[in-house]
């Protein structure tokens, strides 16, 4: 995969195939790489019917951060079972409407799995279109549509925590205002990354001329809970 190819593709499992096998520092984080799952869980929470769920979501974020131990994570992932596992599939007959739901559940479901291996984001992907599916009557281009669309977004949240490997960027230390600090900090807590362009202008009063790292703080588009930007400014791996 070349660069131009990195930041332009829409095909999620391209770059999670070039991550696990071509990454040059390694492979990607677990953290990141749970906190992906995470997101592409995040986009359908709506549909989670079932609190447990909501709940196991929870915990699977917080077991990226080391808040969570992984007895929780083994509990969330008996909760989740209970609307999202194998056992809880709505079967064949079941309507369009079910199967969005059930999907979504067995989005989390997947994503409390100890071992990382990206089946979370395309279930997540037919939930969003099978939700589709519920609101038109039956299979039209727009499902179709919506599938693709959610296959850039994911594409698009994996370039945010995981950056772009062909110009790895660090963080010049003097560059770690207060000021950086706080934004930083209170949109990781939050999950609330509206801030990210008030964060490039106090990078750039530090003295931060890097282009990767403020032309992403700019860019329009979601940014979520794994940014590289802001995991590198909190020393996040």
């Amino acid at each position: 995969m070349t660069e131009a190819e990195w930041l332009a593709t829409t095909e999620t499992e391209e770059l999670i195939d070039f991550l696990t096998k071509n990454w040059v520092r390694g492979h990607p984080s677990k953290r990141k790489s749970r906190l992906f799952e995470v997101g592409s869980c995040r986009r359908v929470e709506a549909l989670l019917m079932d609190q447990r769920s909501r709940l196991a979501l929870a915990i699977i974020e917080r077991h990226a951060d080391g808040l969570a131990s992984a007895e929780e994570l083994s509990f969330a992932r008996q909760e989740a079972s209970v609307s999202g596992g194998p056992g809880a599939n709505p079967g064949d007959e079941a309507s369009a409407e079910l199967i969005c739901h059930w999907d979504a559940a067995n989005a989390v479901w997947r994503a409390t799995g100890i071992q990382i291996v990206f089946r979370a984001p395309g279930v997540a992907r037919r939930a969003v279109a099978n939700a589709t599916w519920a609101e038109v009557g039956r299979p039209e281009p727009e499902v179709r549509t919506s599938y693709l669309n959610e296959h850039a977004y994911q594409a698009n949240l994996l370039r945010d925590i995981f950056g772009n490997p062909f110009r790895p960027v660090t963080i010049n230390s003097s560059w770690l205002t207060s000021t950086v600090l706080a934004l930083a900090q209170q949109m990781y807590d939050s999950r609330d990354f509206s801030p990210m362009p008030i964060l490039a202008d106090a990078l750039q009063d530090a003295g931060c001329d890097n282009e990767e790292i403020l032309n992403h703080c700019r860019q329009p588009g979601e940014h979520v809970k794994g940014c590289f930007v802001v995991d590198l400014l909190l020393g996040k791996t």
